[in-house]
This record gives structure tokens, C-alpha cells and sequence, in this order.
């Protein structure tokens, strides 16, 4: 009978047909008023160009939208616009902008001019209320009286036929052309759709007999069927050329259409006058999420590039609509747990009780009844598919499966009643955690407690995880986590080990095997280093997260990684995402911080908070459940896979010393002397541009991009004389940069001092001076040179004369030979021998009685006289004087240059005297009488002194010499033996008898006279 129940109840569970949310449960909107900038509530169109704006016209003029803020073009804000409403938008396929005002006619704004269009350039009204370009390049535009186009060449024709067909001074509400290449005509005629074929218009008669309105709007979609709106008839498609009605069951059946958009996932978006209608998968819905819509008149409905809608209402101004990443489902109460069971069964825990999701549908069965009004604090699974169920007052611990329901209490032995987790280990034992202490109830029902007493300090358990060596790991409120095996402690980890806190909220193990413990003070990654029990003696390897690193939060309830191998958290601050990779390469030391993604509800989080102790979950199919204090919400990774559509950026102002640069995309020049540079950018992400990241760079004064930041303005002060590109690019926030960074070019101009040229002049100058400097002190100094010459030059020709004076008066002094030794470096002693010299002595007979009787200066006049003969005479003959003493002269020959006539020369030196002594007697006043005294033999000969040189002979020789001429008769020449053996074969004149001569120190010696 149990087994037939439970198979009931499980029919009953699979097959209800309660549906949580609608389909439209997905969308996610937000709107603009002129609370938030809009110029006006009204927006009568709306279109993005391709640059990435979105530009909505307003009866308050032009408004350019960049995500943020609003930029209004009209006569008062531009003196270049021409208008001040703004009616009807286009972007034709060159690129130009078109705007329909509603009595200022059209005005065209291209990148290079701006153009209107008047009646007296040939539109039949000013009032515009429509357009459209055909397949040539043709403008078409509606007024309020008829329609014409304008040419590519700017010429303006009204087709020729609009009289005949009837719509000429009609009001047009709008133009489309179709794939065919038609241009269709909508008036506010009775029967007044009209398409423009070849060079014709014709009327559309096929609704004739269906509609009793007129036609409001006109599209197609990607099929070729073209949609029609009505005044009060409903909606008609056209589809292989057969008109029929379309009942939808909503508002479109009754009220008038006024725009019609399919999106690129094929629904389509019909806004009326009293709200949106959407067709998607064969069924219509209205769109009743936002009130904006509710009972509001849609004017226009377009989808942006990256697949936002975008709603332009009659009086509560623009509304964007998307996708939520996420699918949030209120309950109304906090949810403390997911889990999934078999058979695409998720159970939900909340504070009201347990609820029952099948195929994504809310279901009622036995466990949902027996838990109601109970406050569930966790649910699990087990292997065999039992439900596992923990409520904070009894019964306590809960178990559904096959064989119904069970529990567990204090009553039964538990440790407490107010349980807060529980998990079935590998053995079939499952773990019990309560805030007294931690039960493990056995396959049997039997229970044991782990308490204080059994080393479970803190008995608060918040947390229990199974490792994959099947070990227990028991997180506490407070006392750090106790690891388990065969139920016995055996090690535990705390702040001391390297836990970032005490308060463990989860435990996980990635697919690596590497720990990651949620904690109130960060999450903290464990890698046990070695196979043994965890110890503290073990080497570990801790590295802790916290805000500092990134996370955005120190205190994080849990971690759930996906497929992808995102890590996603829940925390105080909501619900938020990481890469596992970048925690990976932050413990590895690769990196300093994360980089963590926030989502709230412009992502389709529609909640108060994240509940800080629950249980989110990954389901089987890769999507992730989180828990909200209000109900639970769904992410879906396949359904959120990026669209890779870039981001766009633009550099919207730039402003020098608080004045705005116009004209800055062509470059532009800064004035020397300026302060501060500002430029502020936007990027045209709409899907969530406040999660925009910028990186940009100044050349030539940035080396690389600076960190991507949220920051839309940068600026740069005193910036040096130079030529600047300053590079922007954007990131979205599924990470995708865009293309090509946007860039603007300037130059920051010099002081004069700081220009080139004025460093040239001075440069030049400089060197001119320097030249000047150098020609001035190459004059002086060659002038000074030339002086120094000069003076050099005389002192030279002094020194020469000096010199040349020395050296005669030196040879005078000594012999030639002689004072050429003397001249030579180091030379200092001159001493040599000679062995046949033959040497000369004359005395003046009677000199000193002569003397005295005489006056001294005639005395040294005729001794200078007679004397300065001899030298003449011996300079001729080769005979060396060696020095006068007194009245007393001695020469020689054979020094200080061997002479081997010597002695010849010599006697003849002592005839010559004579004659010379004779010519001077002659004419002298005091007459003299001489006597010669001649010997040859060897001598020595050398000069004394040290600054009074003096060449001199000594020896025997020069002693016997002086004694011949001391015993010489007056006027006769006495010679030795030794001489007279040497020149008698020469001499002609026949000597004097031998005369033996008593020679102080010699004795007798043979003498003669000549």
C-alpha cells in the first residue's frame, strides 16, 4: 500500500499544472521620465543610429541618449538646429539623420552639414509625421497634407498621381517599404492604404470589406508577411498575397495598433494605445510586467543592437526592455534551500514551509502538505532520490523517500531540534547538524550525538561536507571547522591554521580537490599538500580572499561553481560572480586581485537580499538556483551565452580650463600657458552600461593602458609641449572589448621659450657669442702670441747673442774641440794625454821694470797689442795658446788635436813671434824684447774650474819648456834635444852649438838656440 501511495503521489507531483511564471517572467525594464533628463514625456519616435545613440523625438526638440544622460538638439540649444520639436526620425542608408518636426519641416543632418526642408524647397506641409527610404536611396516623407521624396541629389518631387489616387492634401501617418521594394502609404482615410509601385500608386482594396477603421500601422518580418494595425479592427497579416485577420484574445483586438517590431528572436511586439501585446511561439500576451505600459499609448517600438526593446509612449516617456540574466520567482518569504531531486524535481526550503517545482512548475504532494507552517532550514538529497528536510522546531529531521515520511527529535535521541543541515555519507549514515551538537542517525534509525564532550567544542553546526576521502568536515558558528573519520575528530582547523574566519557557512571541493570554505571574514582556499590525516604538524597551503583582494565582500555565505568554471557567490552585497581561474592564479601569486561581477535587478534580480545561511545549488543541466530572502532566482548560463557584440565608445566632450571644445574630432591645437584638459567619454553598451569598463592611454605620456576603471572622465594638467593621441576603448560586462580604440589627436603648444626655433636662435646666438668669444680671444691671443714671439724672438736673438758671445768667448778661452766637449750633456771632466806635444814659452825681457815706469793703460795697450798678434798668428799656424801669465805666454801644438808637425809648427809659431815683435817695435811706443823657450815630450792636458774654465797643460814636459825660455838669451829661441832631433832634418837655419844647461830637477840637459 506505501509503495502504491508514493507512486500517486509522485503522479500527482509530475502532472500538475500550476505554472510558477509566465513567459514573460524573463523580462526585465526601466524608464525614462523628465525626472530622469528626458526633455518631454511624450516621445513620438525613437530609432539608435549607428554609431550607437539613442536619439527620441520630443515636442521639446531632438534627445540624444547615451545610457546616462540626455543631450537636447533644438533652436535654443543649437543655433544650428532649425527646429524645435521633433516628430519623426530616420537614418537613411548613407548615414544622414532626417527629422521631422511638427510644423518646421524636415531637417537633414549629415557629419558635415545640416539641412531643411521646406515648404518653399517643395514638401507639401511642414508638419511631418513620417518616413521611409526605398530601394533607390529615395527619402520618402508624409505630412500632414500629402507626401513626396527627396533624391540622393537633395531635389525634392511630389509623385505626379497623388492627385488622381486621391491622397494629395491627405494627412499621412506612415510610410514602409517592404521587401519588394513597395512603398506603402497609411492615411487617416477610410479604406487609405496605398502602395507606390514602379512609378505608380495604387490603391489597397483587399481589407475593403473587412475593416471599418483605417489602417494605423504597417510592417514585416523576417518571413515576408507583412503585419497590419487597425484603428478598432484587430490585427491582418499579409501573407502570400492573402490578407487574413489575426485574433489574438488581448487589447489588439479592440484598440488601435500604433506600432509593430519583430526582434531578432522572431517575437513581435505590437504597442497600442493602451499598452504592449507580445507574439511569441503562436501565442499573443500582453505585457503587463511594467505599469508604465498599462493603459499608455506606444508610439514606437524598436529593438536596439544588442536585442533591448525600446518603447517610446504617448505620456511616460521611454522604457528599454530585456532579458534578464536571471529569472526570479517572488514567494514572498525567505528561502533557506534548493535542492534537486529526480525527474526535473527542485525542492525549495523556505521560512513558510517546503515548496515543489516540476518542469519548472510550482506542484503540491505529501512532503509539501506535512511541512507547512514549519520553517525549513535545509534539504538534500540521497543517493536512492530521499528527500532529506530540516526544521528548526520538530519534528525536526525529515526524511521522505519510498518508504513515506519519518522523523527525528529530541524525542528519538537527537541533539537538538532545531536543525540546520544534514547530509547522507558514503556508508548510508547520515549527519545531522543542530545548534546542540552533531547526531549521525545509522541505517537503522538508531542515533549517536557528538557533543563538547566528545571534542565538539562549539556545538553550533552551521555546515557538513563529505570530502572525496570520504572524511567529514563539520563547519561551526564560531569554533572553525572539525574534520571527522569512522566518527571520531581527528583534526580541526581554525584562524590559527589559516582560516580567514571562525564562522564557517559552507564547504566545497572544486574538481581539483582543492577546499574552498566560506567564512564570515573571506572565503579561504585549502590544498592539503599531503595524503595523510589533516594535521597541524602536515604542510598546508592556505590562501585567503577577502574585499581586499577584490571580492567586493569579506563575508561570503557560499560558493557554487558552474560548467564554465565560474565561481558564483552570494554575500550581503547580493549575488556575484568570479572567474575560478583568476582565485587560482591570485594563490599562485600570477596576480594581486580579482575582478568580481555584481548583478542586481537590471539583470532580473527582483529581491530584497540574499539569504545569508541558505543553500543555493547547481541543478544537472548547468543552471544555478540562488536563495533570496523573498523567493529564489534561476541563472541559466545557455540561455545568457554572450551575443559577442563589441561595445561602442565615443569621446563626448572635451573641455580646456573649463571652456568646451567644439570641434575636436579633427584634432585641435592647446595654447601655452593652459591648465587642465578634460575629456569625458561614454561607452553605448545599454544592456548594463553602468558595468562598463574603460582603459585608455595618452601617447607620449602613458607607456601602456591604464587599469580598465568605471571612471567616464580622465584628466591631464600641465601637460608638456607636444604632439598627444590620447586612445579609449570599452569593456562590456561579459568581457568583451571593443573593436578599435576611439582616439583624439592634440598638441600642447610651447611658451616661445619652449619652441624649437626660439632654442635654435638662442643656440645659435650662443654659438655666434661663443665664435665672437673665440675670434676676440684667438686675436688677443695671437696677438699675445705675436708679442710673446717677438719677445721670444729677442730673447731668442738675445740668447743666440748670449750664446755666441759664451761660445767665442768660451773657444777664446779654450780650445774648440774643447769647448765642444763642454757643451755636451753630463760632460763635466776633460782630462786627456798626449805623447808628443811640443810646447811654447815667451817672456818679455825687463817687463816689470818697464811697467813701472810706464802709465799702466799704455802698458796694457802695447801688451794687448803685441800679445793680440801671437794669437792672430797662432790661430793661422795651428797652434793652441794655452794662457798668458803677466808679460808670460804659453802655447802649444799636438793639443787638444794630435799634430804630428808639432814641433815644426811650433818652431816656426817662435820665428813668427819675432816677426811679429819686430812689425810692433816698429810703431810702438813702449818697445819690447822676448826670449822663447821651446821643449816637446809627452803631457797631460785638461780643463779646471767649474764657472771659470781654464784648458791648461801639465807634466815635465810644459816644466822644462818654462826653464828653456827662463834660460834663454833675449831675442833668441832655446829648444831641447828632444825638439831639435824632431825639426833639424826640416829646418833650414842651422842651430847654435850644443850648450849643457843646469835644469832645476833635471841636472844637465842639452840645449840650443836658434
Amino acid at each position: 500500500m506505501k509503495k502504491i501511495f508514493f507512486y500517486l503521489i509522485c503522479f500527482a507531483l509530475f502532472n500538475s499544472v500550476f505554472a510558477y511564471q509566465s513567459s514573460l517572467s524573463n523580462y526585465i525594464t526601466k524608464e525614462w521620465t523628465t525626472v530622469e533628463g528626458l526633455p518631454g514625456n511624450c516621445a513620438t519616435d525613437i530609432l539608435q543610429t549607428n554609431d550607437g545613440y539613442i536619439y527620441i523625438g520630443t515636442y521639446e526638440g531632438l534627445a540624444r541618449f547615451n545610457g546616462f544622460d540626455f543631450m537636447l538638439f533644438n533652436k535654443e540649444s543649437d543655433t544650428e538646429c532649425d527646429f524645435v520639436s521633433a516628430r519623426a526620425l530616420l537614418q537613411d542608408s548613407a548615414g544622414n539623420l532626417w527629422v521631422g518636426s511638427n510644423d518646421e519641416g524636415v531637417a537633414k543632418i549629415s557629419s558635415t552639414e545640416k539641412k531643411l526642408f521646406k515648404t518653399s524647397e517643395g514638401i507639401p506641409n511642414n508638419s511631418i509625421r513620417s518616413f521611409t527610404e526605398d530601394k533607390e536611396g529615395n527619402i520618402w516623407i508624409g505630412t500632414a497634407s500629402g507626401i513626396c521624396y527627396v533624391t540622393p541629389d537633395e531635389s525634392v518631387f511630389v509623385p505626379a498621381d497623388t492627385n488622381n489616387i486621391g491622397i494629395k492634401n491627405v494627412m499621412v501617418e506612415q510610410l514602409f517599404c517592404d521587401t519588394a521594394g513597395r512603398v506603402w502609404v497609411l492615411t487617416q482615410n477610410i479604406n487609405g492604404l496605398y502602395y507606390y509601385q514602379g512609378s505608380s500608386f495604387y490603391r489597397y482594396t483587399d481589407l475593403d470589406e473587412q475593416i471599418n477603421s483605417y489602417v494605423t500601422t504597417i510592417s514585416q518580418d523576417n518571413l515576408g508577411t507583412i503585419w497590419l494595425g487597425t484603428g478598432s479592427d484587430g490585427i491582418f497579416r499579409i501573407r502570400n498575397g492573402i490578407v487574413q485577420k489575426v485574433p489574438t484574445n488581448t487589447v489588439l483586438d479592440s484598440v488601435s495598433c500604433w506600432t509593430i517590431c519583430q526582434d531578432s528572436s522572431g517575437s513581435i511586439w505590437f504597442g497600442t494605445e493602451k499598452g504592449i501585446v507580445l507574439y511569441h511561439d503562436g501565442f499573443f500576451e500582453e505585457f503587463a510586467i511594467s505599469s508604465t505600459f498599462q493603459n499608455n499609448s506606444i508610439n514606437k517600438i524598436i529593438e536596439d543592437r544588442e536585442n533591448n526593446i525600446w518603447v517610446a509612449t504617448d505620456t511616460a516617456g521611454i522604457e528599454k526592455i530585456s532579458i534578464g540574466k536571471f529569472r526570479t520567482e517572488s514567494l514572498g518569504v525567505a528561502v533557506n534551500a534548493i535542492a534537486e531531486g529526480s525527474n526535473n524535481v527542485v525542492w525549495v526550503g523556505a521560512d513558510d514551509g517546503l515548496y515543489c517545482f516540476h518542469n519548472d512548475s510550482m506542484v503540491s504532494n505529501e512532503l509539501t502538505e506535512y511541512c507547512k507552517g514549519l520553517r525549513i532550514r535545509h534539504v538534500a538529497t540521497t543517493e536512492n532520490g530521499d528527500v532529506l528536510v530540516n526544521a528548526y522546531t520538530k519534528p525536526a529531521q525529515i526524511r521522505y523517500g519510498k518508504g513515506g515520511i519519518k522523523n527525528w527529535s529530541t524525542d528519538n535521541g537527537l541533539a537538538g531540534d532545531k536543525t540546520r543541515v544534514s547530509v547522507e555519507i558514503s556508508n548510508g549514515d547520515v549527519y545531522v547538524g543542530t545548534t546542540t551538537g552533531l547526531s549521525i542517525i545509522k541505517p537503522d534509525g538508531s542515533i549517536r550525538n557528538i557533543l563538547r564532550a566528545d571534542g565538539l567544542d562549539n556545538e553550533y553546526v552551521m555546515c557538513i561536507y563529505q570530502d572525496t576521502e570520504d572524511m567529514v568536515w563539520i563547519g561551526t558558528d564560531g569554533g572553525g571547522i572539525f574534520i571527522m573519520q569512522d566518527e571520531k575528530i581527528v583534526d580541526r582547523l581554525t584562524t590559527k591554521s589559516g582560516l580567514a574566519g571562525n564562522v564557517v557557512f559552507k564547504i566545497m571541493q572544486d574538481s581539483a580537490g582543492v577546499y574552498w570554505i566560506c567564512t564570515g571574514n573571506g572565503i579561504t582556499r585549502y590544498e592539503k599538500q599531503t595524503d595523510s590525516l589533516v594535521s597541524e604538524s602536515d604542510e598546508k597551503s592556505f590562501c585567503n580572499y577577502t574585499q581586499t583582494e577584490g571580492l567586493g565582500t569579506s563575508s561570503v555565505f557560499q560558493m557554487v561553481i558552474d560548467n564554465s568554471n565560474t565561481v558564483w557567490m552570494t554575500s550581503n552585497t547580493g549575488i556575484s560572480s568570479v572567474s575560478l581561474a583568476d582565485l587560482n592564479e591570485l594563490a599562485e601569486g600570477k596576480r594581486r586581485t580579482v575582478d568580481a561581477k555584481f548583478y542586481n535587478q537590471n539583470d532580473g534580480i527582483r529581491t530584497a537580499g540574499v539569504n545569508s545561511t541558505a543553500l543555493s545549488m547547481l541543478d544537472r543541466v548547468g543552471r544555478v538556483w540562488f536563495t533570496l530572502v523573498d523567493g529564489f532566482t534561476v541563472y541559466d548560463p545557455v540561455r545568457n551565452q554572450s551575443s559577442g557584440i563589441r561595445p561602442l565608445v565615443h569621446i563626448e566632450s572635451v573641455v580646456l580650463d573649463g571652456k568646451e571644445i567644439e570641434d575636436f574630432e579633427n584634432g585641435f591645437s592647446i595654447p601655452a600657458g593652459s591648465r587642465r584638459l578634460d575629456i569625458s567619454y561614454v561607452g553605448l553598451c545599454f544592456t548594463a552600461p553602468e558595468r562598463l569598463r574603460f582603459k585608455h592611454m595618452l601617447t607620449g605620456f602613458d607607456k601602456d593602458y591604464a587599469q580598465p576603471t568605471q571612471s567616464r572622465i580622465v584628466s591631464y594638467t600641465n601637460l608638456r609641449p607636444g604632439d598627444y593621441r590620447f586612445l579609449l576603448s570599452t569593456m562590456n560586462i561579459d568581457g568583451i572589448w571593443g573593436g578599435n580604440p576611439v582616439f583624439v589627436e592634440f598638441s600642447w603648444e610651447p611658451f616661445y621659450y619652449q619652441r624649437p626655433v626660439f632654442w635654435v636662435i638662442i643656440g645659435a646666438l650662443a654659438i655666434a657669442l661663443v665664435i665672437l668669444i673665440i675670434i676676440v680671444r684667438e686675436r688677443v691671443n695671437k696677438a699675445r702670441q705675436l708679442q710673446l714671439e717677438t719677445m721670444v724672438q729677442i730673447q731668442t736673438i738675445d740668447l743666440e747673442i748670449e750664446r755666441d758671445r759664451s761660445e767665442r768667448l768660451l773657444r777664446s778661452i779654450l780650445p774648440e774641440s774643447i769647448a765642444e766637449r763642454l757643451k755636451v750633456p753630463g760632460q763635466r771632466t776633460i782630462a786627456d794625454r798626449f805623447d808628443m806635444v811640443t810646447v811654447l814659452f815667451m817672456d818679455i825681457v825687463n817687463f816689470t821694470k818697464t811697467s813701472e815706469q810706464e802709465n799702466p793703460e799704455d802698458i796694457v795697450t802695447a801688451l794687448n797689442d803685441l800679445i793680440s798678434r801671437f794669437d792672430e798668428r797662432a790661430k793661422k799656424m795651428g797652434v793652441e795658446k794655452i794662457k798668458t801669465i803677466g808679460d808670460a805666454y804659453m802655447a802649444a801644438c799636438g793639443v787638444p788635436m794630435e799634430n804630428p808637425d808639432h814641433a815644426m809648427i811650433i818652431v816656426k809659431f817662435a820665428t813668427g813671434m819675432y816677426e811679429d815683435l819686430e812689425e810692433y817695435n816698429k810703431t810702438a811706443k813702449i818697445k819690447f824684447s822676448i826670449r822663447i823657450g821651446i821643449n816637446s815630450g809627452p803631457v797631460i792636458a785638461g780643463v779646471i774650474g767649474k764657472d771659470k774654465f781654464v784648458y791648461d797643460i801639465w807634466g815635465d814636459t810644459v816644466n822644462i819648456a818654462s826653464r828653456m825660455e827662463k834660460l834663454c838669451t833675449p831675442g833668441r829661441i832655446r829648444m831641447t834635444e828632444a825638439t831639435r832631433k824632431i825639426v833639424e832634418k826640416q829646418l833650414i837655419t842651422s842651430f847654435s852649438s850644443e850648450e849643457d844647461c843646469e835644469v832645476k830637477g833635471k841636472g844637465k840637459m842639452h840645449t840650443y838656440e836658434l
